[in-house]
């Protein structure tokens, strides 16, 4: 069996927590080439005022830029000071998914490129919870105070197949004609490259092949270990039919075809069209919440109106606030939540105002764990019952809807709803940091070791984003293997 996977080894090193504030960064226009950029940017700027040593470092990275590009890093007063320029904030659950997105940002993407690039991504790298057959929903904060929107595209039974009618493409489509900035070659190519080198194994994606019984059987019935690269022949060309085509050739065009002589309806399929739509939404104080309008996002804003209440604020338990959670999002019993869902979350930001929060998944952990030929992607499961209760994307503004106060996305189990209700609630409430608030144990059982299976992103801004903000904090579910990254830019 080939499978479609790739990303950075999950260690120690790269899965650090990012809930920091970007401090000693004043924004100009203008960029530094990018070889010398990427060296600059080894320089810590966190927290560079108060230590001698990274002081030290910044004033022989100012020399250096001086001597070499011929301008001051900065004014007199400021010449030991490197300028940057903020692109935007991404966060995945998984390593070269958010490398790519970064790479989006700083070629002139927009928070939409940067989410699109990163969901076809994932197909590739966690082929369990992401397929090009699958489908999922997004929840969107145009810049300025333009209103939140929503983008449904599940994948669908339909009457006479025996596949699910494919929603991800005319999805990301959809997402690209609205808030896109590049073309959609430019989307495609970056993933298509990251097939044609070849997926590694990490350890999520051996977890996600035995939780769904698929054995950890290499080529040649040799054992998949963590570390092995495998080819992605198959992937990478029906990523390339879709680059040169669009999306549309998933559904009218070859493609299509290729589809309907495997079971997808073809009449359907070619009508298929993603849902735009206002979300759910509730206000609370001077925040407004907006929920995705599907059976996960009825749970969330119930596990969130639950924890409102001070006896659950002020529970020093962790999981005793979850708890509640859980309780208000399944009143008839949580048995069997916290089972691996085929799902996945990401969000991304850019500096004009616009954020995206996503959840995309396959219905189950490997779709129905057929693959469709000759595409080499599994087929997914429709998202009806319980297939959508794990997509959980939330938005956060201020009330007049002007501002991004956080954004958030929840995935890989049925939990999901609950625990993100929960962290949204705690992040609004502030007092503690995202890394905390997302490493605390979401049920007794945590404690002694047992880790839940779904994971959570987050962006916290207490002041808003803009261009100009220097306290954001975005941070990554530390039970996966993911990364979470402010992106930006050398300046003038």
């Amino acid at each position: 069996m080939e499978f479609n996977t790739s990303g950075i080894l999950s260690t120690p090193a790269n899965i650090r927590p990012n809930a920091r504030p970007r401090q000693c960064a004043r924004r100009r226009r203008g960029a530094v080439p990018t070889l010398l950029a990427t060296a600059l940017l080894a320089v810590p700027l966190a927290g560079c005022d108060s230590d001698p040593e990274v002081g030290h470092r910044l004033n022989q990275a100012g020399d250096l830029v001086k001597t070499v590009l011929g301008f001051e890093t900065g004014d007199a007063a400021q010449a030991n000071v490197l300028d940057t320029r903020y692109l935007g904030s991404i966060a995945a659950d998984d390593t070269q998914v958010v490398d790519l997105g970064r790479r989006t940002l700083l070629g002139g993407g927009s928070a939409a490129d940067a989410a699109s690039v990163m969901a076809l991504a994932l197909t590739v790298t966690q082929p369990g919870r992401a397929g090009l057959a699958g489908g999922g929903a997004c929840l969107v904060k145009p810049p300025g105070g333009g209103a939140v929107e929503e983008l449904d595209f599940p994948a669908q039974k339909a009457e006479g197949g025996t596949l699910p009618v494919p929603g991800l493409m005319r999805g990301l489509a959809a997402l690209e004609a609205r808030y896109g900035r590049l073309r959609w070659q430019q989307i495609v190519a970056p993933v298509e490259a990251l097939a044609t080198t070849g997926m590694t194994v990490t350890p999520n994606l051996l977890s996600d092949l035995q939780a769904a019984g698929l054995g950890t059987g290499g080529p040649g019935g040799v054992p998949l270990k963590v570390g092995d690269i495998l080819p992605q022949r198959a992937v990478s060309a029906s990523l390339a039919t879709l680059r040169t085509g669009g999306a549309a050739v998933f559904y009218t065009g070859s493609a299509g075809g290729e589809l309907v002589e495997q079971g997808v309806p073809g009449r359907a399929l070619a009508n298929y069209a993603p849902v735009w739509r206002a979300p759910a939404s509730v206000t609370s104080g001077t925040d407004r919440l907006y929920f995705p309008q599907n059976p996960a996002g009825a749970a969330a804003l119930a596990s969130w109106q639950a924890v409102q209440a001070p006896a659950a604020q002020a529970a020093g338990d962790p999981a005793a606030r979850f708890a509640v959670a859980r309780v208000a999002a399944f009143p008839a019993g949580s048995a069997g939540i916290d089972q691996p869902a085929g799902s996945t979350g990401f969000l991304a930001t850019d500096a004009a105002g616009t954020a995206v929060t996503c959840a995309i998944g396959m219905g189950r952990l490997f779709g129905s764990g057929q693959i469709i030929e000759p595409f080499g992607i599994f087929a997914a499961v429709p998202f009806d019952g319980a297939a959508a209760g794990s997509l959980v994307p939330i938005l956060v503004t201020d009330t007049t809807g002007g501002q991004l106060r956080a954004a958030l996305a929840g995935a890989g189990s049925y939990a999901a709803p609950a625990d993100t209700a929960a962290i949204a609630a705690s992040v609004l409430h502030g007092g503690r940091g995202l890394a905390e608030l997302l490493s605390e144990p979401r049920t007794p059982a945590e404690s002694v070791g047992t880790l839940v299976p779904d994971r959570i992103m987050a962006l916290d801004c207490p002041s808003g984003l803009t261009a100009q903000t220097r306290a954001c904090f975005v941070q990554h579910d530390p039970r996966g293997g993911g990364f979470s990254m402010h992106v930006e830019q050398l300046a003038r």
